[in-house]
């Protein structure tokens, strides 16, 4: 069983949380047909692969201008429209999860043209 905390967990993947960037979601979903661990804060969005602590993304929310649940269930996803192209993430642990990552984005995006 792993004992580390999520932020040791965190820099060990090469992911360092800077002075006041606080959690709102970290789980398991796909992203652009990769499978991996989600990570949403008050500063940024970022996505890395569990094998070899591959980082596939670290963006500040200011990137991002939309988000939109698209479909329902099972095989609802999220998709964000931003600067340099879009993201679709799916396959979350539950529907809940999924709001939840929706519901944090929203609270924290600087959403408009």
């Amino acid at each position: 069983m792993d004992t580390r905390s999520l932020p040791e967990f965190l820099l060990d993947c090469g992911i360092e949380l800077a002075e006041g960037e606080e959690i709102a979601f970290f789980g398991l979903c796909e992203m652009d047909h990769s499978d991996g661990f989600l990570l949403v804060t008050n500063r940024r969005l970022a996505f890395f692969v569990a094998r070899g602590s591959r980082k596939l993304a670290d963006w500040p929310l200011e990137r991002f201008r939309d988000i939109e649940i698209r479909g329902r269930r099972r095989g609802a996803c999220l998709y964000l429209t931003g600067e340099g192209g879009d993201v679709t993430l799916r396959h979350f642990a539950s529907e809940s999860a999924l709001r939840t990552v929706a519901d944090a984005l929203a609270a924290r995006l600087p959403l408009g043209p």
